[in-house]
């Protein structure tokens, strides 16, 4: 819906969408449909009325502060097997690089004026993987961020902490840019055992023309060693 929202409002199956981030969109629609109040004024929201009219409400400013939304509940998801000995994490949205195939593309042109790559505080983050290594119990924790390792100041404060209190084996993702030699040893030092990297062609003109991702064949191969040489596994993903 965000990538294509004419597209999708136009299908009669469909009433209400949202464009950009959803949770104060979503809470704001129940509190006025709970108090039986205009529904069509929501910003994020394009609503279908009862005459077909479709109402394109403005968007909000992205969630500035992460640390003050709740964490994730993930206890339907345990109830029906979904969650395993492996559970996955976001400690951050958005995305410092704007790559033609990805949604992250779209949702930034959303916000020209504004910072989109947001994180978590290591408190904040480490308050939630407490939570789920009590509750849960797993054996290792997947970070789902599109860049885990962009911020080294940011992963020498999770490394101590991680260690601390957490101190289990995680996957993350990385790019050929962000996989340095600083940035691969904290997450090593941490716990880390696995990394992802897009590589997504082996052509370069396919890969910085098309696909728009900037990386020449030699980074691409140096980042790889660097990620083989702190004795990660490295997984590489391709379009």
């Amino acid at each position: 819906p965000t990538s294509v929202p004419e597209d999708v409002i136009k299908e009669d199956c469909f009433d209400i969408l949202c464009v950009g981030e959803g949770e104060e969109a979503f809470a704001e629609l129940l509190e006025r449909m709970k108090n039986k109040q205009d529904i069509y004024t929501i910003r994020n929201l394009w609503i279908k009325d009862e005459k077909g009219t479709i109402h394109k409400n403005e968007l909000r400013p992205l969630i500035k502060d992460l640390d003050r939304m709740p964490f994730a509940d993930k206890s339907i998801f345990y109830k029906y097997g979904v969650i395993n000995s492996r559970i996955m994490v976001m400690t951050a949205r958005g995305c410092p690089f704007q790559c033609t195939f990805c949604v992250n593309s779209f949702k930034k042109s959303l916000y020209p004026n504004q910072n989109y790559l947001r994180r978590r505080s290591v408190k904040n983050v480490i308050e939630e993987l407490i939570i789920l290594k009590t509750k849960y119990k797993p054996k290792a924790f997947r970070f789902e961020d599109d860049t885990f390792i962009f911020d080294l100041k940011w992963l020498k404060e999770f490394r101590a902490e991680y260690l601390k209190y957490i101190n289990l084996p995680f996957h993350c993702y990385a790019t050929p840019s962000t996989a340095t030699d600083a940035n691969l040893k904290e997450i090593k030092l941490a716990g880390c055992v696995s990394v992802s990297m897009g590589v997504q062609s082996g052509d370069k003109d396919i890969r910085t023309k098309i696909l728009k991702r900037y990386h020449s064949d030699e980074d691409i191969i140096e980042a790889a060693r660097r990620i083989k040489k702190y004795k990660l596994k490295l997984i590489s993903e391709f379009i």
